[in-house]
């Protein structure tokens, strides 16, 4: 089956309209659809997601085309019961299904965690927002994660009650009577800890080879491709331990964990993504080259191996606080296009844009490096960075140097990142 005689659909809400450009190198036509347009009050905003590019189709209704494609990409949650109606149809779906339960329902993952045996460190439910003002008046240090609507509040963390105030009058005025009936995971921290995590997919079962990264948080990430077997072991126990549960609910996506592990050596799961993770998704987008090999196969349980194009990959993130209410213009060189992964990406007039969103965001997109070594990666990576402009862009290239720390740390405490023995 050769892609380039298929088509694709790729059903996003925004974050992922760099899916649709890559998987047009691969497949003969690649469809994408917003749902996130669809409101008694729809706007320009989210309907233009996607809008003015060659190599893509933009799709306003979903069942007009649904039918025809030959493979239905998910890239980011919410729509697990979409894609089971689909796979019911015989449709080709990748996506997590309906395993993204277990990134959007904090408290249930928690104890599922603890069901199938893996170590879960302390925290508390609390109801309520006035509870919740009572308890972090008793407890700082902690964070503070709510379940299912994102949108409402991320997750925070509160050093103390006083300085975390101002967030807490935030959510009761969004709310209003609302925030009493809110339930919110607070979690203690494990410290010290260093965080490492898997970021692939599953499909029946892992690759027999993965991307081992560092980030530094949401600024920049460094990855290598390795043999799955060389990930750090904490790394593949909390996959083993994950395992039966994404085989219940026939996961056929990409997934990303998150891990702290402290000083008692137990590797503690603090958050499962069912979706690409950001980072590394851009990287892996460039890194991999059979990326639509591995949906068009993995969708029906499949397991098809990455094919890594470099050894290194090097991701820093596109930075424009303009950007959160403004539609944020963004020059890019035709020779630097496929390095640089835009958020909310439009063109008008031949100009990319990035659209503003009603959840504010600060940033706007990735920029990507390659290489066979780290420092050439960074060097990549920076290179492509200095053509990448717009009123008040920048990317924080800098903050690369804060991952090689990280990874320098890893290496103090036994944790190779690149696999040596």
């Amino acid at each position: 089956m050769n892609p380039k005689d298929l088509k694709c659909l790729v059903v996003d809400h925004g974050l992922f309209v760099s899916w649709s450009l890559r998987l047009a190198r691969e497949f003969g036509e690649v469809y994408y659809h917003n749902p996130s347009w669809k409101s008694m009050n729809p706007r320009s905003h989210e309907l233009l997601i996607g809008h003015g590019f060659d190599e893509i189709t933009m799709v306003r209704d979903l069942w007009d085309v649904v039918h025809d494609m030959d493979l239905i990409c998910f890239p980011y949650i919410y729509d697990g019961d979409l894609q089971r109606e689909l796979v019911r149809q015989g449709k080709r779906v990748w996506g997590a299904r309906k395993g993204d339960d277990f990134e959007l329902f904090r408290v249930e993952a928690k104890k599922e965690m603890e069901r199938l045996g893996m170590p879960v460190g302390d925290y508390d439910v609390v109801t309520g927002i006035s509870n919740l003002r009572v308890y972090l008046q008793k407890h700082p240090n902690v964070h503070v994660k709510i379940s299912l609507t994102r949108g409402d509040t991320e997750s925070f963390h509160s050093p103390s009650y006083q300085q975390i105030l101002p967030k807490l009058r935030e959510i009761e005025h969004e709310l209003n009577d609302a925030a009493e009936h809110m339930q919110f995971l607070v979690e203690k921290p494990i410290e010290p800890a260093l965080e490492i995590g898997y970021d692939g997919y599953f499909c029946g079962d892992f690759p027999r080879f993965a991307l081992n990264g560092i980030e530094s948080k949401d600024e920049s990430y460094i990855g290598v491709f390795l043999p799955y077997e060389s990930l750090d072991e904490h790394v593949r126990q909390v996959n083993d331990w994950l395992s039966p549960m994404l085989r219940e609910y026939q996961y056929r996506g990409f997934m990303s964990t998150e891990i702290r592990v402290g000083p008692d050596e137990q590797p503690y799961l603090i958050d499962f993504t069912a979706r690409s993770g950001s980072p590394p998704d851009g990287s892996m987008q460039e890194i991999i080259k059979n990326w639509g090999e591995i949906m068009l196969y993995g969708s029906i349980g499949e397991v098809v191996d990455p094919v890594p194009v470099a050894k290194y990959c090097a991701q820093a993130v596109i930075y424009s606080d303009f950007a959160d209410e403004g539609w944020q213009p963004v020059e890019i060189p035709d020779e630097v296009r496929d390095w640089v992964k835009l958020f909310f990406h439009c063109k008008l007039d031949g100009k990319d844009y990035v659209i503003p969103q009603h959840a504010k965001f600060s940033e706007v997109g990735w920029v990507i490096g390659l290489g066979d070594t780290i420092n050439e990666a960074i060097e990549d990576c920076e290179q492509h960075a200095e053509q990448v402009t717009g009123y008040k862009l920048h990317v924080k290239t800098n903050a690369l140097q804060d991952a090689v720390a990280e990874i320098e740390k890893a290496s103090k405490m036994g944790i190779s990142f690149a696999g040596e023995t």
